[in-house]
């Protein structure tokens, strides 16, 4: 006959189905793992977002001087040119003044430079034909009566100067004068043959200069503009003030020093042999290449220490603001080509 066995146990589970929670001691040990995750997280984030920030910054501040670099190469490579006529002088539009191909003013210490740079910019007007008394062009809309005329060839021959306009009949035909230039004229006009091309060339004549702690480009400067520069009358390359609406670009070029290479020699060979300050300069005629150096800086910012650097430029050192700012200078020097093939 079977026993009856009573037990005080309850009925028994399976091992899946006991539940128990989190002792409070591995609560903390997860919130605290949990915590130094998302603060590796937090300080990836902002380290991640500076880098974005300062790679972004000296790109810009790249691509500026890059910009500017370009501009002044550009027309200091371009300084002096005179077309055929290498021996030529580089004549004022208005006043019919010799422009040197450089000229630059000291700014005294550690005080920025200027600099103003001329040449001929060919704008391809024509000439189909030339008598003794008319010259008859692709467009007389450029030509006013009063109009000074040089007339020279390339290697064809044929020369003319001191002409004025006289009258413009219907078409394309000028009225010439040969008499000698008594007054200031509306314009002076140097045509040329080159190649197969005969130019009315423009006098590009551009002054670099500071003001008002920004960088600016004046065109058609005189002698005047260079002693005593207008920004009302120039156009700002970087660090431009913003306008009601506009971004401001902060970014800047704090300072710029050139040194002019003169060559000196007893029989000129075109080769610069000492570089000096523009208040060191014999003869502007004589300069064949030109040293600059360009201070950059980006636009502010808190993230970054104060610099409090010293910067060489040249023969100049400079102190700026002490600002968060990225700063580099650009060094460089340019051959006056045109210059060289004067002598």
């Amino acid at each position: 006959m079977a026993k009856n066995h009573t037990t005080t146990e309850g009925p028994r589970r399976t091992p899946g189905q006991w539940q128990a929670g989190f002792s409070l001691v591995e609560l903390m040990v997860g919130m605290a793992i949990a915590l130094f995750l998302l603060l590796g997280l937090v300080t990836f984030m902002g380290d991640s977002k500076r880098s974005y920030l300062n790679t972004n910054a000296r790109s810009q501040l790249h691509e500026n001087f890059r910009f500017f670099a370009e501009r002044l190469t550009h027309d200091l490579k371009h300084a002096g040119y005179r077309g055929c006529q290498h021996d030529a002088p580089l004549v004022d539009p208005d006043t019919l003044v010799a422009h040197p191909a450089v000229i630059g003013v000291d700014g005294g210490g550690a005080a920025p430079d200027r600099i103003k740079i001329a040449y001929y910019l060919p704008a391809e007007t024509n000439i189909l034909g030339l008598t003794d008394d008319t010259l008859t062009v692709t467009d007389s809309s450029l030509f006013a009566v009063g109009d000074a005329i040089a007339i020279s060839s390339c290697g064809q021959g044929w020369e003319r100067s001191g002409l004025m306009v006289e009258a413009i009949p219907d078409g394309n035909t000028l009225e010439l004068s040969d008499a000698p230039v008594t007054v200031t004229p509306q314009g002076l006009h140097v045509l040329r043959a080159n190649d197969h091309d005969i130019d009315d060339d423009t006098l590009i004549s551009q002054l670099y200069f500071f003001a008002d702690g920004r960088l600016w480009v004046q065109r058609d400067a005189t002698e005047a503009d260079l002693l005593a520069p207008n920004s009302d009358t120039a156009e700002a390359l970087v660090g431009v003030p913003a306008a009601a609406g506009d971004i401001n670009v902060e970014e800047l070029v704090e300072n710029m020093q050139f040194l002019y290479g003169e060559d000196t020699s007893t029989i000129r060979d075109g080769i610069a042999d000492v570089f000096v300050s523009a208040d060191a300069v014999g003869s502007w005629t004589n300069v064949t290449s030109v040293r600059a150096a360009i201070l950059f800086a980006s636009a502010i910012d808190p993230t970054l220490p104060v610099d409090t650097r010293t910067y060489r430029l040249l023969d100049v050192t400079v102190d700026p603001a002490d600002e968060r700012r990225h700063r580099k200078v650009l060094r460089f020097e340019v051959q006056l080509r045109n210059q060289i093939n004067v002598f």
